[in-house]
C-alpha cells in the first residue's frame, strides 16, 4: 500500500499563501458566544483587506459556521448592528428579484466599543444575555432593534 508522502511542517519563502489579516482584539472578545465570533470572522474575512461591502448569502453564512437555522445567522446580524459594528444594506436586482444584502463591517467601532466595554467594566456574556433574553421576546424585539445598544449610553 502506498502512503502520501507528506512535507515537513513549515512555509516555504516563496509559496503564496491565501490568507486574510483579521484583527486581534476581534479573537480577543472574551464571553462572545462561539456562533457570534464565528460569524464575525468569517464576516471578517468576506469583507477582505479592503474592508469593501461584503456579500455572503444567509445560506453560505450558515454553512461557514456550521449552523443550520438560518435564524441563528439573522440574530448575529441583529446583535452586531445593535452594537453598531455593522450595517446591512438592502439590494435586489433590476428586476426586483432579491439578492443576498451588502454587510459592512465598522473595525473602529468595534475597537472602540471593545474599549468602552473595557473601561466600563461591562462582560460580554451579560450583555449577550440580555440581548438573547430580549430578541426571544416578541414584545421587547422590536424595541431593543429601535434604539442603540442601552451599554453604549450608559
Amino acid at each position: 500500500m502506498n502512503t502520501i508522502e507528506l512535507e515537513k511542517i513549515g512555509i516555504e519563502v516563496d509559496e503564496i499563501i491565501p490568507y486574510t489579516i483579521i484583527e486581534n482584539y476581534i479573537f480577543d472578545i472574551k464571553g462572545l458566544s462561539a456562533n457570534k465570533k464565528l460569524f464575525l470572522l468569517m464576516l471578517r474575512r468576506y469583507c477582505g483587506a479592503d474592508k469593501k461591502p461584503a456579500y455572503p448569502s444567509y445560506t453560505t453564512l450558515m454553512v461557514d459556521i456550521g449552523s443550520t437555522s438560518r435564524a441563528t445567522i439573522m440574530k448575529c446580524i441583529d446583535f452586531f448592528i445593535w452594537l453598531k459594528w455593522l450595517e446591512r444594506i438592502n439590494r435586489s436586482a433590476e428586476n426586483k428579484e432579491k439578492l443576498s444584502n451588502y454587510y459592512i463591517l465598522s473595525l473602529k467601532n468595534i475597537r472602540l466599543v471593545l474599549e468602552h466595554f473595557k473601561k466600563k467594566n461591562y462582560s460580554f456574556k451579560d450583555i449577550e444575555t440580555y440581548f438573547e433574553k430580549e430578541y426571544k421576546n416578541k414584545d421587547t424585539k422590536v424595541e431593543l432593534l429601535s434604539k442603540p445598544c442601552k451599554y453604549l449610553t450608559e
